[in-house]
């Protein structure tokens, strides 16, 4: 089973990952990480470097990793970027529930491909939702 973690700036992480757990209970195989919070925001990404480093380390080698981050180019997914050659993760950015949800349902094994359908799946469920429910182009502008 592939380890899964959210990875954000400030506490989102964790807010996700409790909505997560609202819907779909508990997940052992999910781990949060709220980066600049508290002492965080003082020591820059310095700190967060030693800090997803340990938690990287914590997962045995052998077994596949899928980093999710709030922000493609923000300093959180940057950090990961640095780390992919010291040990091998999927990285993918721009989590939000609908992606969170398909990792819970994805078979054990998950690979690249499989990976990149779940985002695929996870964007067509990002709609203008106004657009669905009405016909009316007047009602669509405010």
């Amino acid at each position: 089973m592939a380890h899964i973690v959210v990875a954000t700036h400030g506490t989102f992480a964790k807010g996700i990952m409790d909505s997560l757990r609202l819907i779909c209970g508990e997940q052992k195989n999910f781990t949060y990480f709220c980066a600049y919070v508290d002492s965080d925001i003082d020591n820059g990404e310095t700190q967060i470097s030693g800090d997803l480093i340990k938690l990287l380390d914590s997962f045995p080698k052998d077994e596949e990793v899928v980093v999710l981050v709030d922000l493609l180019g923000g300093s959180v997914c940057n950090e990961f970027i640095k780390l992919i050659e010291r040990r091998p993760f999927h990285l993918v950015a721009g989590v939000n529930l609908g992606l969170l949800m398909q990792f819970v349902f994805a078979p054990e094994e998950l690979g690249k491909e499989k990976i990149l359908e779940m985002i695929e799946e996870a964007k067509a469920s990002i709609v203008y939702v106004n657009s669905l429910i009405s016909n009316d182009e007047e009602t669509d502008s405010f």
